[in-house]
Protein backbone atom coordinates (compact mmCIF):
# COMPACT_ATOMS: atom_id res chain seq x y z
CA UNK A 1 0.00 0.00 0.00
CA UNK A 2 1.22 3.56 -0.62
CA UNK A 3 2.87 5.27 2.31
CA UNK A 4 1.83 8.80 3.23
CA UNK A 5 4.70 11.26 3.68
CA UNK A 6 3.94 14.21 5.93
CA UNK A 7 4.81 17.72 4.78
CA UNK A 8 6.93 18.18 7.89
CA UNK A 9 8.92 15.04 7.13
CA UNK A 10 9.49 16.09 3.52
CA UNK A 11 10.53 19.59 4.54
CA UNK A 12 12.96 18.19 7.11
CA UNK A 13 14.30 15.76 4.54
CA UNK A 14 14.81 18.59 2.07
CA UNK A 15 16.69 20.56 4.75
CA UNK A 16 18.99 17.61 5.44
CA UNK A 17 19.45 17.05 1.71
CA UNK A 18 20.40 20.71 1.22
CA UNK A 19 22.89 20.58 4.10
CA UNK A 20 24.55 17.45 2.76
CA UNK A 21 24.58 18.73 -0.80
CA UNK A 22 26.13 22.03 0.29
CA UNK A 23 28.86 20.13 2.08
CA UNK A 24 29.40 18.02 -1.02
CA UNK A 25 29.78 20.97 -3.38
CA UNK A 26 32.17 22.85 -1.10
CA UNK A 27 34.53 19.89 -0.81
CA UNK A 28 36.93 18.51 -3.37
CA UNK A 29 35.49 16.34 -6.11
CA UNK A 30 37.06 13.01 -6.97
CA UNK A 31 36.90 13.69 -10.70
CA UNK A 32 36.90 17.09 -12.41
CA UNK A 33 33.70 18.00 -14.21
CA UNK A 34 33.70 19.35 -17.79
CA UNK A 35 34.18 23.08 -18.20
CA UNK A 36 30.87 24.88 -18.67
CA UNK A 37 30.27 25.79 -22.31
CA UNK A 38 27.72 28.58 -22.87
CA UNK A 39 25.53 28.25 -25.93
CA UNK A 40 26.64 30.15 -28.97
CA UNK A 41 24.26 32.97 -29.74
CA UNK A 42 21.95 32.48 -32.69
CA UNK A 43 20.42 35.38 -34.54
CA UNK A 44 16.68 35.07 -34.88
CA UNK A 45 17.03 35.99 -38.56
CA UNK A 46 19.24 32.91 -39.11
CA UNK A 47 16.64 30.44 -37.80
CA UNK A 48 14.87 28.97 -40.82
CA UNK A 49 12.79 26.40 -38.93
CA UNK A 50 11.83 25.94 -35.29
CA UNK A 51 10.01 22.98 -33.78
CA UNK A 52 8.85 22.94 -30.16
CA UNK A 53 9.07 19.42 -28.70
CA UNK A 54 7.85 18.00 -25.37
CA UNK A 55 9.55 14.81 -24.19
CA UNK A 56 9.13 12.37 -21.33
CA UNK A 57 11.98 10.62 -19.56
CA UNK A 58 10.55 7.88 -17.33
CA UNK A 59 11.95 5.15 -15.14
CA UNK A 60 10.57 2.67 -17.66
CA UNK A 61 12.62 4.09 -20.54
CA UNK A 62 15.67 5.38 -18.66
CA UNK A 63 16.09 4.23 -15.07
CA UNK A 64 19.65 5.60 -14.89
CA UNK A 65 18.50 9.23 -14.94
CA UNK A 66 16.63 8.65 -11.67
CA UNK A 67 19.45 6.94 -9.81
CA UNK A 68 21.27 8.65 -6.97
CA UNK A 69 24.66 10.20 -7.64
CA UNK A 70 27.45 11.47 -5.37
CA UNK A 71 26.13 12.09 -1.87
CA UNK A 72 23.07 9.90 -2.48
CA UNK A 73 21.18 12.71 -4.25
CA UNK A 74 18.88 12.53 -7.24
CA UNK A 75 18.54 15.22 -9.89
CA UNK A 76 15.36 16.47 -8.21
CA UNK A 77 17.19 16.77 -4.88
CA UNK A 78 19.86 18.86 -6.63
CA UNK A 79 17.24 21.13 -8.20
CA UNK A 80 15.22 21.63 -5.01
CA UNK A 81 18.36 22.38 -3.00
CA UNK A 82 19.38 24.97 -5.59
CA UNK A 83 15.91 26.53 -5.43
CA UNK A 84 16.06 26.70 -1.64
CA UNK A 85 19.52 28.31 -1.79
CA UNK A 86 18.47 30.83 -4.43
CA UNK A 87 20.78 29.44 -7.10
CA UNK A 88 18.01 28.69 -9.59
CA UNK A 89 14.29 29.46 -9.83
CA UNK A 90 11.37 27.04 -9.73
CA UNK A 91 8.16 27.91 -11.56
CA UNK A 92 4.55 27.01 -10.88
CA UNK A 93 3.58 23.89 -12.88
CA UNK A 94 0.17 25.37 -13.68
CA UNK A 95 1.73 25.97 -17.10
CA UNK A 96 5.11 25.47 -18.78
CA UNK A 97 5.66 29.12 -19.65
CA UNK A 98 7.61 30.04 -16.48
CA UNK A 99 5.15 32.74 -15.46
CA UNK A 100 5.23 32.44 -11.65
CA UNK A 101 8.16 31.68 -9.37
CA UNK A 102 7.56 29.41 -6.40
CA UNK A 103 9.68 28.46 -3.38
CA UNK A 104 10.92 25.00 -2.43
CA UNK A 105 8.49 25.04 0.50
CA UNK A 106 5.63 25.78 -1.91
CA UNK A 107 6.66 22.76 -3.99
CA UNK A 108 6.47 20.50 -0.93
CA UNK A 109 3.14 21.98 0.19
CA UNK A 110 1.61 21.01 -3.16
CA UNK A 111 1.81 17.41 -1.98
CA UNK A 112 -0.35 18.05 1.08
CA UNK A 113 -3.19 15.54 1.25
CA UNK A 114 -1.60 13.20 -1.30
CA UNK A 115 0.04 9.80 -0.93
CA UNK A 116 3.30 9.57 -2.83
CA UNK A 117 3.79 6.32 -4.69
CA UNK A 118 6.94 4.62 -5.81
CA UNK A 119 6.22 1.98 -8.39
CA UNK A 120 8.63 -0.57 -9.82
CA UNK A 121 7.55 -3.22 -12.26
CA UNK A 122 3.92 -2.26 -11.76
CA UNK A 123 4.01 -2.97 -8.01
CA UNK A 124 3.46 -0.40 -5.32
CA UNK A 125 6.34 -0.12 -2.88
CA UNK A 126 6.63 1.66 0.45
CA UNK A 127 8.42 4.98 0.18
CA UNK A 128 10.40 6.19 3.18
CA UNK A 129 11.18 9.92 3.48
CA UNK A 130 14.90 9.47 2.77
CA UNK A 131 14.88 11.67 -0.28
CA UNK A 132 12.26 13.91 -1.84
CA UNK A 133 13.53 12.94 -5.28
CA UNK A 134 12.91 9.23 -4.65
CA UNK A 135 9.23 9.71 -5.51
CA UNK A 136 9.91 11.18 -8.96
CA UNK A 137 8.96 8.75 -11.70
CA UNK A 138 9.23 10.97 -14.75
CA UNK A 139 10.89 14.10 -16.11
CA UNK A 140 9.22 16.36 -18.66
CA UNK A 141 11.51 18.13 -21.09
CA UNK A 142 10.50 21.06 -23.23
CA UNK A 143 12.92 21.89 -26.02
CA UNK A 144 13.37 23.60 -29.36
CA UNK A 145 14.82 21.99 -32.47
CA UNK A 146 16.37 24.71 -34.60
CA UNK A 147 17.43 24.69 -38.23
CA UNK A 148 19.96 27.46 -38.61
CA UNK A 149 21.15 28.92 -41.91
CA UNK A 150 24.69 27.77 -42.62
CA UNK A 151 24.58 24.93 -40.09
CA UNK A 152 24.51 21.36 -41.50
CA UNK A 153 22.71 19.86 -38.50
CA UNK A 154 19.76 20.83 -36.34
CA UNK A 155 20.54 22.38 -33.00
CA UNK A 156 18.53 21.27 -29.98
CA UNK A 157 18.15 23.58 -27.02
CA UNK A 158 16.32 22.52 -23.88
CA UNK A 159 13.90 25.16 -22.61
CA UNK A 160 12.68 23.58 -19.39
CA UNK A 161 12.73 20.50 -17.15
CA UNK A 162 9.99 19.37 -14.77
CA UNK A 163 9.98 16.44 -12.32
CA UNK A 164 6.74 14.46 -12.04
CA UNK A 165 5.57 12.27 -9.15
CA UNK A 166 2.90 9.59 -8.98
CA UNK A 167 0.35 10.31 -6.26
CA UNK A 168 -2.91 8.96 -4.91
CA UNK A 169 -5.36 11.72 -4.08
CA UNK A 170 -7.76 11.70 -1.12
CA UNK A 171 -10.22 9.69 -3.19
CA UNK A 172 -7.64 7.02 -3.96
CA UNK A 173 -7.24 8.02 -7.61
CA UNK A 174 -3.70 7.54 -8.90
CA UNK A 175 -2.54 10.55 -10.91
CA UNK A 176 0.66 12.17 -12.12
CA UNK A 177 1.55 15.50 -10.54
CA UNK A 178 4.13 17.90 -11.93
CA UNK A 179 6.14 19.41 -9.07
CA UNK A 180 7.67 22.47 -10.76
CA UNK A 181 9.36 23.70 -13.92
CA UNK A 182 12.96 24.88 -14.13
CA UNK A 183 13.96 27.29 -16.90
CA UNK A 184 16.94 25.39 -18.28
CA UNK A 185 18.96 28.21 -19.92
CA UNK A 186 19.20 30.01 -16.56
CA UNK A 187 20.06 26.78 -14.73
CA UNK A 188 22.79 25.40 -16.98
CA UNK A 189 25.75 27.03 -15.29
CA UNK A 190 24.73 25.77 -11.86
CA UNK A 191 24.01 22.28 -13.16
CA UNK A 192 27.47 22.25 -14.73
CA UNK A 193 28.90 22.19 -11.19
CA UNK A 194 26.80 19.22 -10.07
CA UNK A 195 27.90 15.61 -10.53
CA UNK A 196 25.38 13.53 -12.47
CA UNK A 197 24.78 9.78 -12.37
CA UNK A 198 27.64 9.37 -14.87
CA UNK A 199 31.16 9.63 -13.47
CA UNK A 200 32.94 12.92 -14.25
CA UNK A 201 29.88 14.25 -16.12
CA UNK A 202 27.85 17.19 -14.83
CA UNK A 203 24.07 17.31 -15.06
CA UNK A 204 24.39 20.03 -17.69
CA UNK A 205 26.67 17.85 -19.82
CA UNK A 206 24.35 14.90 -19.21
CA UNK A 207 21.48 16.75 -20.87
CA UNK A 208 23.53 18.62 -23.47
CA UNK A 209 25.16 15.38 -24.65
CA UNK A 210 21.76 13.65 -24.77
CA UNK A 211 22.73 10.82 -22.41
CA UNK A 212 19.08 10.20 -21.56
CA UNK A 213 16.43 8.14 -23.35
CA UNK A 214 13.05 9.73 -23.95
CA UNK A 215 9.81 9.53 -25.88
CA UNK A 216 8.13 12.42 -27.67
CA UNK A 217 4.81 13.46 -26.14
CA UNK A 218 3.91 16.13 -28.67
CA UNK A 219 5.44 18.67 -30.99
CA UNK A 220 4.41 21.77 -32.82
CA UNK A 221 4.86 21.78 -36.56
CA UNK A 222 8.01 23.33 -37.89
CA UNK A 223 7.59 26.96 -38.83
CA UNK A 224 9.55 28.10 -41.83
CA UNK A 225 11.13 31.51 -41.38
CA UNK A 226 12.36 31.82 -44.94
Amino acid sequence: MPTKLSIAALSFTLFLSATALNAQTTGATTSPLPVFKPWQSIREADITEKTRVWRSVSKDTDARTFMTCTGNHTLTDVLLTAVRNGRINAYNPVNDRFTERISADAVISMLDGCNLLNRSGGKEQSLSPESTGAAVSKLLIKEDELTVAGSPAKQVRIVGIAPVVLVADKHGNVIEKTLFWVYYPDSREYLSTQQSVVSAVSWDAYFEDRMFNSVILKQLESRSRK
